[in-house]
């Protein structure tokens, strides 16, 4: 096996990637625009996602913040639950114990209140009986004495007149107050209603919470993505309230009266609320969302500055390497015109001729179109050199260039210095008597130039031109070379005829 047969699978695709690599060279090379256009396209497609990502990311904390609260939310309640389910049993027997007149609060009452007390992270303060004439009764341990607790008039509480009335009948859960008989404690009554026979108001069982024991419970559940956690009644009464110190209330809080801290509309609250099992109660947790999106806008800034410098940069060294493209392709274009152009006429020279004579030639052998050439000399020009010296030569050839140049005026005429003396003008679409028109008018506009020429037969500069036109067609061969040969051969018989005219001829198309 050889060596080339081995190495043959990895050669080809190497030749593949450099043919690739070289025509998209080539083609931005041809148009510098495009890479401009997508290093601007990239800088965009760079700050759009970044702007997603942040936008994504933005989302993401506070929906975070959000889940954390409502497990702050569930745990508070679910502590508070296990609390209010101890309360409401003891509230049960008071209720039962109180319907013996003769003993409404019996030491068993007594004993098991005070166990609740002792499990409940001391948020129950008190127990007692309020009579149907809304005076206190019977408390648990009271500091006042005898004396005074029977003159404790409570008929002005709100769960009172709530039961007085009949406009409630199940658990009620007070707004706050301050206890009369516990130097001003703020605090909330957990009630029931004590019915005589025949259901007759005959008065109400009151716990007391006190609610800084509330708010130290609630304290403990915080952290540093919540800002409140709030206890409120289902109506949206605010009774214990919780901040962080970082944190700042973001739920609007109406202020109450009476020691209430403010209302909540329970419906402006989205998410972040647990209820609180066997109590008209809920939980409400509200995100630290100022915190999160300062520490979100914090990012922001170092990665959108980022972002914001790589698409600036990517932009400007784009457009700065389109400049480059185009500087380079502006002088490679400027390059190729000079190689193709005759450094003292102006004019196209014999290498710029030749490629667009065959050019020409395989355009109008496609549409069998006619196709015209003029040889033209400069009569006499060695002469001209020997009399009046080379740098005075070099001005006639370069008037002479202009003049024929002039007469050329199409878009797809080309006039070029053949060599010496010696110009060619190529005349697409063009017919012979077209061709001999233009050859004259040439002949004429070199005439009025008046140059004078000592040695020459019209004592001016002159010049000779030779015609040749043909139909091309794909059948004749060699038909650029036989085009050249018959202009050469016209301007020689215009030259053997006494120079300064023009001679034409039609190439046959089969010859």
């Amino acid at each position: 096996m050889s060596l080339r047969s081995v190495t043959a699978p990895f050669v080809r695709p190497r030749r593949g990637l450099r043919r690739l690599s070289r025509g998209l060279l080539a083609g931005l090379d041809a148009h510098p625009k495009l890479i401009s256009a997508a290093g601007v396209l990239c800088a965009i497609v760079v700050l759009s996602g970044t702007t997603a990502w942040l936008t994504a990311d933005r989302a993401g904390r506070v929906e975070r913040a959000s889940e954390r609260a409502q497990s702050v939310a569930s745990l508070v309640a679910g502590g508070l639950s296990g609390n209010m389910n101890i309360h409401a049993a003891l509230l049960a027997d008071m209720v039962s114990a109180a319907s013996d007149p003769a003993a409404p609060m019996t030491d068993n009452v007594r004993e098991r209140i005070r166990f609740g007390q002792a499990i409940s992270h001391e948020l129950l303060d008190d127990a007692f009986i309020v009579s149907a004439d809304g005076m206190l009764e019977t408390p648990l341990d009271s500091p006042l004495d005898n004396a005074l607790t029977a003159k404790v008039d409570l008929r002005d509480r709100d769960y009172f007149q709530a039961f007085a009335r009949g406009a409630s009948q199940g658990l009620y859960v007070s707004e706050p107050f301050a206890s009369r008989i516990r130097n001003g404690r703020r605090s909330v009554a957990l009630a029931r209603r004590i019915e005589a026979p025949g259901h007759a108001f005959a008065g109400v069982a009151v716990l007391v919470v006190r609610l800084d024991s509330v708010e130290r419970f609630i304290s403990g559940f915080e952290s540093r993505d919540v800002d409140t956690v709030r206890v409120v009644r289902d109506d949206g009464l605010v009774l214990a309230n919780a901040v962080h110190p970082d944190g700042a209330a973001s739920l609007a809080v109406q202020k109450g009266s009476g020691g209430a801290i403010g209302h909540i509309d329970p419906a402006s609250v989205k998410c972040c609320v647990a209820h609180i099992s066997g109590a008209p109660l809920a939980v409400i947790a509200t995100p630290s969302t100022a915190q999160t999106l300062g520490i979100w806008r914090q990012q922001v800034i170092w990665q959108g500055a980022l972002a914001l410098t790589f698409a600036l940069t990517l932009a400007l060294g784009s457009m700065a390497l389109e400049s480059a493209l185009r500087s380079r392709h502006e002088a490679l274009e400027k390059l190729r015109e000079i190689s193709l152009t005759d450094a003292l006429t102006g004019l196209s020279n014999r290498r710029a001729l030749d490629s667009r004579l065959d050019e020409e030639w395989r355009r109008a052998s496609r549409n069998n179109r006619q196709l015209s050439i003029l040889f033209i000399d400069i009569d006499r020009f060695k002469l001209f050199n020997d009399e009046y010296g080379h740098a005075v030569g070099d001005e006639v050839l370069r008037s002479v260039a202009q003049a024929i140049g002039g007469q050329a005026r199409r878009m797809q005429d080309m006039a070029a210095r053949y060599g010496g003396e010696e110009f060619a003008v190529v005349l697409p679409d063009t017919d012979a008597q077209e061709a001999a028109q233009l050859a004259e008018r040439v002949r004429h506009a070199v005439e009025q130039l008046r140059i004078a020429h000592a040695k020459s037969e019209a004592g001016a500069v002159t010049v000779s031109v030779g015609c040749a036109t043909v139909t091309a067609t794909p059948g004749i061969e060699h038909g650029v070379e036989k085009l050249l040969e018959a202009a050469d051969a016209q301007l020689l018989v215009a030259k053997a005829s006494g120079r300064n005219r023009v001679c034409a001829s039609v190439l046959e198309a089969h010859a």
